[in-house]
């Protein structure tokens, strides 16, 4: 048995558990067979960091099964979602007795039947910051599985710790669901939606992990309080870039994933065999109703605010200006060829999106991310409460299509629909 404690998000960067789960999923530290983990909360913001490792796993012949909670709406619907494509089940545990237990365990065990195994155990979750950016706290165990006398109390461990998280997995128990489309669908309502509550110059790439995060539930944080001349801010290295974006349309569910009456063929090792590679992102888009800053002639003009949460459709982006001394107030710039339409009117110009990231100990600390035409005639075409919308390009010579609509069509009202500002397309 070895054992060894890990940390983050301090130096070295590999040891955040993120990168210790990516490493191990692609086969970079030999071959695992099973790959099991128990987590109180799932997010998009974590899956998109993990998909392509889950992928790699998953078409290697491994297999993947999560448990997970849904309490405090730590978990998103999108989380979920995008697991399920990438992962053979998964398992929702909730307990509604009156002492309103929470579902809390962050556990990972990664296995090579009858050689060996590791387990990661300690305080991340599914999330960017339980994998990334958050201060955790973990140790991992590397244990001998061969049928040695001198391995006993590694195996005897492990098949300890085994027996105890597959009981996560027993339906029988009235706390624990499997994940079927059916369940998914009762489950949406309370489930933590990552598109909602991103304001036009929301909080960006949330790599939050716990649900009680301020931007979560609306809090104002400790910084905008009188405690910000008491305490200063890191510089330590940021969560990487998501291998997708939600922007991305989704694919279905592997077959046997949470899919109602779904049946599983074995492959040679007893797991399911994999799925044909996932299919490219296929074309998509987001849109978004303007308001009377986005289509004003004097203040800022030309700058539209989009959803932080739609960044990467814009990707990539140079960074132009780099951090302050607090490791705040950054700059990334991109421009790129679009082709604007309202009506007859069409326009092909060369459009420009900024990302700005505050100063530190600015009054408003939230990253912006501003698009504009760069075109005066275009501008003046627009309208506070127009929609435009954003249709990633099938040209190779545009990156968007982008479309004016206005009340009259019946594009608009559907999706306007409950209110919204803006979405994905869909």
């Amino acid at each position: 048995m070895k054992v060894e404690y890990i940390s983050q998000p301090f130096p070295p960067e590999g040891q955040w558990l993120g990168n210790q789960l990516r490493a191990l999923l692609r086969g970079e530290q030999g071959h695992f067979d099973r790959f099991i983990a128990l987590v109180a909360f799932i997010k998009f913001s974590g899956i998109s960091r993990l998909y392509s490792a889950l992928e790699t796993f998953r078409d290697a012949g491994g297999q993947s099964i999560i448990t997970a909670g849904i309490n405090h709406k730590g978990t998103s619907k999108q989380g979920l979602q995008f697991l399920r494509e990438v992962v053979d089940q998964i398992f929702i545990y909730y307990d509604g007795s009156p002492e309103r237990r929470t579902f809390h365990p962050k556990i990972y065990i990664f296995e090579q039947k009858s050689n060996r195994a590791i387990v990661i155990l300690g305080s991340g979750n599914l999330t960017a910051g339980g994998l990334f950016t958050n201060y955790e706290s973990h140790i991992r165990i590397e244990l001998n599985l061969s049928d040695e006398p001198q391995h006993d109390e590694d195996r005897a461990f492990f098949d300890e710790l085994l027996a105890k998280c597959l009981a996560f997995q027993d339906t029988t128990s009235p706390c624990i669901q499997e994940l079927t489309d059916e369940v998914f669908t009762l489950l949406e309502p309370v489930l933590l939606d990552e598109l909602e509550g991103e304001g036009e110059s929301g909080s960006g790439d949330r790599t939050g992990d716990e649900a009680t995060e301020p931007e979560a539930e609306g809090h104002t944080p400790p910084h905008s309080t009188g405690i910000s001349g008491l305490f200063g801010r890191s510089q330590l290295p940021r969560a990487p870039r998501p291998d997708i974006t939600l922007g991305r349309r989704r694919v279905a569910a592997r077959p046997g994933v949470g899919a109602a009456g779904s049946t599983k063929t074995a492959g040679a090792k007893g797991h399911p065999t994999p799925s044909s590679a996932t299919a490219p992102p296929s074309i998509g888009g987001f849109w978004k109703a303007l308001s009377a800053n986005d289509v004003s002639t004097t203040s800022s003009p030309g700058q539209i605010i989009i959803p932080i949460t739609f960044r990467d459709f814009f990707e990539p982006l140079t960074l132009t200006k780099p951090p302050d001394a607090g490791g705040k107030g950054r700059q990334w710039e991109g421009s790129f060829p679009v082709r604007f339409t309202d009506g007859t009117y069409a326009l092909t110009v060369n459009a420009r999106c900024i990302v700005y990231e505050p100063e530190t100990g600015h009054k408003r600390p939230n990253t912006e991310c501003r698009f504009t035409f760069r075109n005066r005639d275009i501008l003046e075409r627009l309208r506070a409460e127009d929609i435009l919308v954003f249709r990633q390009s099938s040209s190779t010579a545009i990156m968007f299509d982008v479309e004016r609509i206005t009340p009259p069509d019946p594009r608009y009202s559907s999706l306007r629909r409950g209110g919204r500002r803006y979405d994905l397309l869909p």
